[in-house]
């Protein structure tokens, strides 16, 4: 290479100087035992009354190799966490501070067997996968219940093969946390027969569970009242031609009990219009909804269910984002 090419070269000098320096120096190894240790502190999360804090932690004296859950008093910092350790099989994964003095923590297993082609598990032959659950605890971690469940799946007379694929793929999960509840929580849980999820109002101090809503495969709730769980919004799929789907919102009406649909809210799949219906104004009825329909970028509307119509403005919206 002559000089000419070299000085042609798109490289600064202070870079090429650095370049020159780093290359002779050699970096010591990384120790794999730094790629898989676990942090000392994850999932962290405060309860919805600001009482109680639960995390994720390093096991106490396993060199950050497994984990544990721990869960803090906030009115009583100076006593410390609970710490509860992960088992030899089942192994914490997460945790999360609720409300009314519980605690939502989710575990995993490994597992291997036959699930003939149950979810994403081959037909013939055995699968390798994770078995996970989600437990309620409190503050003194003396037990570990699954979460939402009534255990009632056997008595329909649910195959075991088929529980073992509703516990694979979660038979039950938290839908809303209901913030303005003192208690109560929104949860779901999968029908062993239909394959539908079912949806409850679900009392974390009871454990009592009232039916909102059974889901179908193509009616779905869209919003429950954050103040007290009542199911506002309902979202419905149809067809209206072999190749075209159309999305109905039906909204509650106070006055008669029914959810009635609004064509305003209608969308066509095939438009691949965004609708997020994201919350309700007590004081004035209206709703607020996340929608591309008037632009090409995600604006926040009002709508009102009575007139049936949009405001004329957004109430959030930005030119270029």
């Amino acid at each position: 290479m002559d000089l000419k090419s070299f000085v042609r070269l798109p490289v600064s000098v202070p870079g090429l100087m650095l370049a020159l320096v780093t290359s002779s120096v050699v970096a010591a190894p990384i120790p794999i035992d730094s790629l898989s240790r676990l942090p000392d502190i994850s999932s962290v999360s405060m309860s919805i009354d600001g009482t109680q804090l639960a995390a994720l932690i390093a096991k106490p004296g396993s060199g950050n190799t497994d984990t544990a859950v721990a869960t803090w008093d906030l009115n009583n910092m100076d006593k410390g966490p609970v710490i509860t350790p992960s088992g030899d099989r089942m192994k914490f994964v997460a945790a999360i501070a609720l409300k009314a003095g519980r605690f939502l923590v989710a575990a995993r297993q490994e597992w291997t067997g036959s699930l003939a082609g149950c979810g994403e598990g081959k037909a013939i032959g055995s699968t390798a996968t994770f078995i996970s659950k989600v437990y309620l605890t409190d503050s003194t971690h003396k037990e570990f219940n699954e979460a939402f469940t009534d255990g009632s799946s056997r008595r329909f007379g649910v195959s075991e093969q088929m529980e073992r694929c509703l516990e694979i793929a979660g038979s039950a999960e938290l839908v809303s946390p209901l913030p303005l509840d003192p208690a109560n929580v929104i949860v779901q849980r999968a029908n062993g027969l239909t394959l539908q999820a079912d949806y409850f109002l679900y009392n974390l101090e009871t454990t009592d569970a009232t039916l909102l809503m059974r889901g179908g495969r193509s009616d779905q709730p869209a919003l429950f009242h954050p103040r007290d769980g009542k199911l506002l919004v309902r979202t419905q799929l149809e067809s209206v031609s072999p190749t075209e789907y159309e999305q109905r919102v039906l909204i509650l009406n106070e006055a008669t009990g029914e959810f009635d649909i609004h064509p305003e809210l209608t969308t066509l799949l095939s438009d691949r219009l965004t609708l997020q219906i994201e919350g309700v104004d007590d004081a004035t009825g209206k709703f607020y909804i996340l929608t591309d329909k008037f632009s090409d970028h995600l604006q926040a509307w009002a709508y009102d269910p009575k007139a049936q119509k949009f405001d004329t403005e957004p109430l959030v919206a930005h030119g270029e984002y």
